[in-house]
């Protein structure tokens, strides 16, 4: 009957000693009335340990499955899941399922702190890649959007539902999607607009340089009658050329001051075209370049693909691509943090760019991926440009405070087939490159 509580271990001593120090019935009835309470007041007393043990077994069991939502595999988990194992080793009493509770309970506090850091860094990404510098009247509103969608991620990230947030940048990404289109569009229109004005201006001033050809020509042609008249006054000679002169001089004044604007038309006109033409460049290059590795990004990648695959169709040309996956990069970004990921990308993009030929086109498919279209190049040809890649990123060093890593690639080609659509075509060169993961740093190419 012993127990963790030293109060009614001490009133059962007590009632050991009074039942050896029984003498008479009277003693002996006292004695029993006594036990008939006290062990009403601890039938009360296991009656509550065990509403006390059903409720840490409850809470332990509630915190394991928020655990298991949001597993962290890390050294602080492991280390506390091992504790919980040697306690559970041992008898299990009360104050055993109470240090349970706490490892569990530190873990999820843990959870909720790793998952904020997460949905912190998360929102910056997300943040920096969402966002928009056009000038579009629709821009400050998307803006306001992603900015919610930022504090929201930031400030609530514990209360967040994970569809949700999914939907809501789903959404967004079609909205920078339809604005940026939207804007190209803009700015195309306002550049054709530029032009057609500078050429109707042209046209303008070819025809007032041609009626004050013809004009000029008529004063010639006034002066030559003149001259050639055998018997004139010359007075009235003399105010007729001085009227001639004086509308000469008019004319000429008047194609200055139009020559003068027209300059001047036409320099304001070349300045808004030079503009609308920087402009329409980087909003060109922020629709298809990557913004992180400087190559083209997926919309670039279908783009290109789609007219490399016509060209192959119509002339019967070769053309192979080449689906690259780079190996652990997530336990990079683990390890070293998403600034090293991102130099890793950087890098690793620079590097395969620079072992490409002038026609091939290298593009970032999504994240740690990348598709290189490599045009009039059959599949043993585009697995050797495949091979140079996955030797040269081997040799690649990263530092990152003290500490040096290397990294490496697997790499799926495959040729274009007649029947492929561009999804089938990366669909295959998708699987192939599973079979390359497989083992790691190698190259597997499409069996014909």
């Amino acid at each position: 009957m012993k127990t963790d509580d030293a109060s009614i271990n001490d009133a059962i001593e007590k009632y050991i000693n009074l039942i050896k120090s029984i003498k008479d019935e009277d003693s002996m009835n006292k004695v029993r009335e006594n036990i008939v309470n006290f062990s009403i007041k601890y039938g009360d007393y296991l009656d509550n340990k065990k509403k006390q043990n059903d409720y840490l077994i409850k809470a332990v069991i509630n915190s394991l499955s928020q655990i298991a939502k949001d597993y962290d595999p890390s050294k602080y988990w492991q280390e506390s899941f091992q504790h919980i194992k040697e306690l559970l080793k041992s008898e299990i009493t009360y104050s055993v399922l109470e240090n349970i509770n706490t490892i569990i309970k530190n873990l999820l506090f843990s959870t909720k702190d790793t998952k904020e850091i997460v949905y912190k860094e998360l929102s910056e990404i997300i943040f920096s890649m969402l966002d928009v510098a056009i000038e579009h009247e629709k821009a400050s509103e998307y803006k306001k959007e992603l900015l919610a969608l930022k504090k929201e991620i930031y400030f609530n990230s514990s209360l967040l539902n994970t569809y949700s947030v999914r939907e809501s940048i789903k959404k967004l990404i079609e909205k920078k999607e339809k604005l940026e289109d939207e804007y190209f569009n803009q700015l195309q229109e306002k550049l054709k607009q530029a032009v057609k004005a500078l050429t109707y201006v042209m046209n303008t001033f070819t025809k007032d340089i041609n009626n004050y050809g013809d004009i000029f020509q008529t004063h010639i042609d006034q002066i030559d009658s003149l001259v050639n008249v055998e018997s004139i006054d010359v007075d009235e000679m003399s105010k007729k050329f001085i009227g001639i002169a004086i509308k000469i001089k008019e004319s000429t004044i008047s194609m200055n001051n139009k020559i003068k604007t027209l300059s001047e038309t036409i320099q304001k006109s070349k300045q808004t075209i030079e503009e609308l033409q920087n402009k329409l460049k980087e909003a060109q290059e922020s629709l298809i370049i990557d913004s992180l590795t400087k190559v083209y990004n997926r919309r670039g990648l279908w783009h290109f693909l789609e007219y490399e695959i016509e060209k192959a169709r119509r002339y019967d040309k070769n053309l192979s691509i080449i689906m690259c996956d780079l190996d652990t990069f997530s336990e990079i970004n683990n390890t070293y943090g998403h600034q090293a990921g991102d130099k890793v990308l950087e890098v690793f993009a620079r590097t395969a760019k620079s072992l490409s030929r002038g026609s091939d086109i290298m593009t970032r498919y999504g994240g740690d991926e990348f598709l290189i279209i490599v045009p009039e190049a059959n599949l043993e040809q585009a697995c050797q440009f495949a091979e140079k890649i996955r030797t040269e990123t081997e040799k690649l060093k990263f530092k990152y405070k003290d500490k040096e890593f290397h990294i490496t690639v697997s790499l799926g080609v495959v040729q274009f087939r007649l029947k492929d659509t561009i999804e089938m075509f990366i669909e295959r060169a998708d699987r192939v490159l599973y079979e390359a993961k497989k083992t790691r740093n190698t190259t597997s190419k499409e069996t014909i």
